[in-house]
């Protein structure tokens, strides 16, 4: 009998733990500490958790990073420490990092820490903090980043109402936030990404894009506003996670389908981009009077714009701003070719319904148009630091 119970005992199976190494994770940021907080934590807690989330044992793994602000409604899970009451932007909560995974059939959500209430995660070093976390947790051979909140594109720091570039932290009330320049976003990530989704307004510039593209192999944005419903999370997993690879176009054709008001998505291959700004440089060189004399002339009308309320208007699509200078026709050709190499699947809705914006014109990025008046001083100064103007000049 002894006998027997030894070789039961040795018998006993413990618990399998996570692989020590991956071949691909999708991390997740949602930064959600603002007006956002009820439908980013509805894309994990109730779209994402629907769809085909790997098994615990997988070599695929998703991570997630969320600090949502209190919040209340249909999809509040109860949780006090995490919702309370809408519009409250002074409780603090947990910013927490959270394994999702499917164990006996059943998804799990396994927050697998917290950091502290005080905790500001649109801080640059805060969140490079964070992704080292992720990458001490899941060591990868590839890793692809989601980034979810709120985006002003390549804005760069104003005065009251404040625009940054991306990501949103409300401190008390929505009139004193912090944000993230894009030159702070792009260097606190201390990964190579395979690619980099931003489920956020007005990424899809080429400023941002040329920005990112040491950073990333692939980028996916929209040129225009994204509604507060998002990206398609319920079928996000399936896509990156594919047999073949990321599926990224499929991202982007799921992006529109689900879309409420439409809109454009453009998904770029970054080690094009270089070539594509050299273009726009020989372009810029020779026809810089041009540019500026469509502000001056008022013929800003007539080019497609991205941008639905006149704060933002500085989005207006890349292709279409030379087609309305004396650009000849094989110039023309030329950068078209550039572009369609860049962006390698572009695709749009006749109409973005917030602010009954029509879309005719879309060459799946915007592109900054300058103007000389001194409205525009600030934003002249600032995108000086962009690395798409330092190759460009486009203003000098």
């Amino acid at each position: 009998m002894l006998f027997c119970l030894t070789v039961l005992i040795g018998c006993r199976k413990e618990p399998m733990p996570f692989p020590s190494s991956y071949k691909n994770v999708l991390i997740i940021y949602s930064a959600a500490y603002n007006n956002l907080a009820g439908p980013l934590a509805t894309d994990i807690e109730f779209e994402l958790a629907r769809g085909e989330v790997p098994d615990k044992y997988s070599q695929n793994a998703v991570v997630i990073f969320s600090h949502s602000a209190p919040y209340s409604g249909p999809y509040g899970s109860g949780d006090s420490r995490h919702y309370s009451t809408s519009g409250d932007y002074e409780t603090n909560t947990d910013p927490v990092l959270i394994r999702m995974y499917k164990e006996g059939g059943a998804v799990k959500l396994d927050t697998v820490q917290r950091y502290d209430r005080t905790f500001n995660e649109i801080l640059p070093k805060n969140m490079s903090r964070v992704l080292m976390d992720i990458k001490t947790l899941c060591p990868s051979e590839q890793y692809g980043l989601l980034y979810s909140s709120h985006g002003s594109g390549w804005l760069p720091p104003q005065p009251q109402p404040k625009h940054n570039s991306i990501g949103m932290h409300f401190n008390g009330s929505s009139s004193n936030k912090d944000e993230m320049d894009i030159l702070d976003f792009q260097t606190a990530i201390p990964m190579r990404l395979s690619y980099l989704i931003f489920d956020a307004c007005y990424m899809g510039a080429v400023e941002v894009a040329y920005q990112m593209r040491s950073t990333c192999a692939y980028f996916i944005g929209s040129a225009t506003e994204i509604p507060d419903t998002g990206f398609d999370y319920v079928n996000l997993t399936r896509r990156v996670f594919a047999p073949d690879g990321p599926d990224l176009k499929g991202i982007c054709d799921d992006y529109l389908n689900v879309s409420a008001m439409g809109g454009t998505i453009a998904l770029v291959s970054c080690n094009k981009l270089d070539a594509l700004a050299s273009e726009v440089k020989a372009l810029t060189d020779k026809y810089r009077d041009e540019l500026y004399k469509i502000s001056e002339e008022g013929r800003r009308t007539t080019i497609q714009r991205y941008w639905c309320s006149s704060e933002y208007k500085y989005f207006y699509d890349l292709e279409d701003i030379f087609h309305h200078v004396s650009a000849t026709t094989a110039e023309l050709g030329r950068l078209s070719e550039r572009i369609k190499s860049a962006v390698i699947y572009e695709a749009h809705t006749d109409v973005f319904t917030q602010g009954s914006l029509r879309l005719q014109n879309c060459c799946g990025l915007s592109m900054y148009l300058p103007a000389k008046d001194p409205s525009y001083d600030r934003v002249n100064e600032y995108y000086k630091t962009l690395d798409f103007d330092k190759l460009t000049k486009l203003v000098e």
